[in-house]
């Protein structure tokens, strides 16, 4: 195996699994998923290897691959799924203000709860990583503003 694609596997496959299982809430479907996306990897490699963004493109992959899973289950794929907080006892939906758009809530769970870096949530949102920190801090900003007046809508 080409050392490249080594080293791209030890450094990607254990958050594109992470981000698998946070969407399909299935382990092995998951792991499947994410394996299927660096053989896709394996018969693409000569026009992968200079790709600029590689885990971009494998993010994108295993996107395309999810989507697919979950039509073929008859499932859609939510845009937010519930996790219960251990010390709280509450989902991190249950605690953001019903104010905030589905977009800033999915935001801040995949920052707070999956604990995604601003250049993972730059690949799987296809945005810039300082668009990703900006959205992040307005979100932050919203979210503390309504949760100052009580919850209530301005």
């Amino acid at each position: 195996m080409d050392t490249w694609i080594h080293k791209l596997y030890q450094d990607c496959a254990a958050d594109l699994f992470r981000i698998a299982r946070y969407r399909l809430q299935d382990n092995q479907l998951a792991q499947d998923i994410v394996q299927e996306v660096f053989l896709l990897l394996l018969e693409r490699k000569k026009e992968l290897k200079h790709h600029p963004n590689q885990k971009g493109w494998l993010v994108k992959a295993m996107d395309y691959r999810i989507l697919h899973a979950l039509e073929k289950q008859g499932r859609e794929l939510p845009l937010l799924d519930v996790h219960q907080s251990p010390e709280a006892g509450h989902s991190l939906d249950e605690l953001l203000p019903t104010q905030l758009s589905p977009e800033e809530k999915q935001l801040l769970k995949l920052f707070y709860e999956d604990n995604l870096s601003y250049q993972e949530l730059s690949a799987l949102l296809g945005v810039p990583p300082a668009t990703c920190g900006t959205r992040l801090h307005r979100a932050r900003l919203k979210c503390k503003r309504y949760l100052e007046k009580g919850g209530k809508a301005e």
